[in-house]
């Protein structure tokens, strides 16, 4: 879709940030919306200081046959780790000799720094599009190292390498911690609410488990937060938020049908709003 600013029409798009998030919302800008932005968690290196340290070590010294990388964030936030205790390089070289296998094509952007290639990359983007790459790779004696995403344990991952023989070593570099006061959430909540807000477009699970968590906190009723959302469109970049979102038994409006990126995200809300 070319750049025109009038796509969305002065529409007012809410957009519940967990990280850096400035292209999306001059995606949505530059094509006529009205963006909101409510800011709710960053992205702050992990407390667990010693066990990413203790991890690093096996990584380095060839203790890890395989690399699972969830995000390349993690990727990042491990090599800053690595290079603050001198063994940076050290942590590029393990990272040459194991076998990569990566969720999207964000980790390999950060590889590609390395002239590294990830061996596999998952597509679709997503926890199951990588549960189905393991299952058809080979893990019997291996260790496979495991860049978790953020808090989450990644369950399914573990026991899909499990499953095939290897033995899982993870590793969290990264969490996610508050980034606003709960009345800025709320005043969001009150702003769809009273029909100032046309859309919704969530990129993340963890936005929906914070807006989940609020509800709870100051006992709006177990069915607050899906006749809020009711009241507009909501869109989804993926099944894994969709999930979440009908969790908490929201509907959702818009989700790309294949490619779960921002682009693919902003064009189908456009086709969306553009039909109402």
């Amino acid at each position: 879709m070319l750049k025109d600013n009038s796509i969305f029409n002065g529409r007012a798009i809410a957009v519940p940030e967990s990280r850096q998030l400035d292209v999306f919302c001059d995606m949505l800008s530059n094509r006529g919306a009205k963006v909101v932005r409510c800011p709710m968690l960053s992205i702050i290196d992990s407390s667990d200081v010693e066990n990413i340290k203790g991890w690093l070590f096996q990584f380095v010294t060839g203790q890890c046959d395989d690399l699972i990388v969830m995000t390349a964030e993690g990727l990042r936030r491990l090599y800053g780790v690595a290079t603050e205790h001198n063994i940076g390089e050290d942590f590029i070289e393990a990272l040459k000799l194991c076998r990569l296998i990566v969720r999207g094509p964000k980790p390999g952007r950060f590889l590609r720094e390395f002239k590294i290639k990830p061996h596999y990359v998952a597509s679709p983007a997503t926890t199951e599009g990588m549960i189905s790459l393991i299952q058809q790779l080979e893990f019997a004696g291996s260790n496979v190292g495991l860049q978790l995403y953020g808090d989450e344990p990644s369950l399914g991952i573990r026991e899909a390498v499990t499953q095939k023989g290897g033995k899982v070593l993870p590793v969290a570099p990264y969490t996610y911690a508050s980034d606003v006061d709960d009345e800025l959430v709320l005043s969001l909540f009150e702003q769809i609410r009273g029909g100032h807000i046309d859309a919704i477009a969530f990129t993340s699970m963890i936005q929906v488990k914070r807006l989940a968590k609020l509800s709870k906190k100051y006992a709006l009723g177990e069915t607050y937060l899906s006749e809020t959302l009711a009241k507009c469109c909501v869109a989804a970049v993926g099944p894994v938020v969709a999930r979440e979102l009908e969790a908490n038994g929201v509907r959702i409006d818009v989700m790309p049908e294949q490619k779960f990126f921002m682009k693919p995200l902003v064009n189908a809300l456009a086709e969306k709003l553009n039909r109402q």
